[in-house]
């Protein structure tokens, strides 16, 4: 995987060369080991000597993500893919899966081009898509392949947007599980097996154990009758079969009151004011009240399928928060609707959720995170 630069490609460009690769800063950060940046030292002196029978590599970028990324640094104002590239991420309704790989795109070249500004915007780009609104988060389709998984969770890893990005990961696997349940034989199912399958087997050799015990759960949840188990290898499915017997009251299962968050919220933690507080009391008993009361059970997968939902709790306590809080929230009327502060965004100033997002983030990392080890436990018995 790599782009090819030429002289070609120099006399074009040569003008905007010092846009296109960063300058070698006088302090070179530390690498990180994944890669080593290439600035505009590094290749202006071999350009010259380059042609199409003797390229100059870039390893690590694709041709599709250096076109993008090119887009943007020589983008002109009448280009129809400029625009939306520079200010879509700003509104929700146009937020779409091309135009997130876009930012993704951007944020994995511009780094190995020496452009950490440039990375440092598309990263912003990427935090808002998956911050600022419950409805972006659900509408994205789920047709994801591993691959870009992967490079999402090796860009975001360490960063504010670790748990963000966990939580869509594992939202997209439990869509693509619910889609499964619900349609198997239907055309197109088979596609999504496929697709789950391959995440499952590639989150199984990472070191990222809450996005294998979300996976493995959404998979277990599914029962032996699913097309899914039947797809798997013999030792995937007496790995399965096993914990079906095992794990069953998983209160007693996991580390003792690792699950009783789901009672009600923490009122200390969520720094919300009153009015926020009583209506997150009200929204967090309908999403969690079934599972708080159906935790438990000796019923084989009926504790287990309650876990597998977890994304979509989450999704739904973010949901309900942002609809109800500008009708309750007594900082509202603090802020009229002309303010400066909110005219960008035409919204009326509320208590923030991002604590309360990032606590039940945590809470069920950990929950996944006792999944994928008792995975582990099981799979060693094999």
């Amino acid at each position: 995987m790599y782009t090819q630069l030429n002289w070609g490609f120099w006399c074009a460009v040569k003008v905007q060369a010092t846009a296109i690769f960063g300058s070698r800063p006088e302090a070179v950060p530390e690498s990180s080991g994944k890669f080593s940046p290439t600035y505009i030292e590094d290749v202006a002196p071999r350009l010259s000597h380059s042609s199409d029978t003797s390229p100059i590599e870039i390893r690590g970028i694709t041709k599709k993500q250096f076109q993008t990324y090119l887009l943007l640094i020589t983008g002109l104002p009448y280009n129809n893919d400029y625009l939306p590239l520079l200010v879509d991420y700003l509104t929700p309704e146009k937020h779409t899966q091309d135009l997130f790989l876009r930012y993704l795109d951007i944020a994995t070249v511009a780094p190995r081009l020496g452009m950490a500004k440039l990375e440092e915007w598309a990263m912003n780009a990427l935090h808002i898509v998956f911050t600022e609104s419950a409805n972006s988060f659900r509408r994205v389709p789920y047709d994801w392949k591993y691959g870009i998984l992967l490079q999402l969770r090796g860009l975001t890893r360490e960063t504010n947007l670790d748990l963000p990005v966990q939580a869509f990961i594992q939202y997209l696997i439990h869509k693509i599980v619910h889609d499964i349940r619900h349609n198997q034989g239907a055309s197109g199912c088979s596609s999504k097996i496929a697709d789950l399958i391959e995440i499952y087997q590639g989150f199984k050799k990472l070191d990222d154990d809450a996005l294998l015990g979300c996976v493995f759960l959404n998979i277990l949840s599914l029962g032996h009758r699913s097309q899914v188990w039947s797809d798997l290898t013999r030792d995937d499915k007496a790995i399965l079969y096993a914990a079906q017997a095992q794990l069953t009251n998983l209160p007693q299962e996991f580390a003792p009151g690792s699950l009783a968050w789901v009672t009600k919220p923490d009122p200390v933690a969520q720094q919300l004011c009153d009015a926020c507080q009583l209506r997150l009391s009200g929204v967090w008993d309908k999403i969690f009240r079934e599972c708080n009361e159906g935790l438990g059970s000796n019923i084989p997968l009926k504790d287990v399928l309650f876990l597998a939902e977890m994304p979509e709790y989450r999704w739904a306590l973010w949901s309900e928060m942002s609809q109800v809080a500008p009708t309750v929230c007594t900082l509202s009327p603090l802020v009229p609707p002309s303010s400066p502060a909110t005219s960008s965004t035409s919204r009326p100033i509320t208590c923030p959720i991002r604590s309360l997002l990032n606590d039940v983030d945590q809470y069920i990392q950990d929950v996944y995170e006792q999944a994928a080890s008792r995975y582990r436990a099981i799979a060693r018995e094999f």
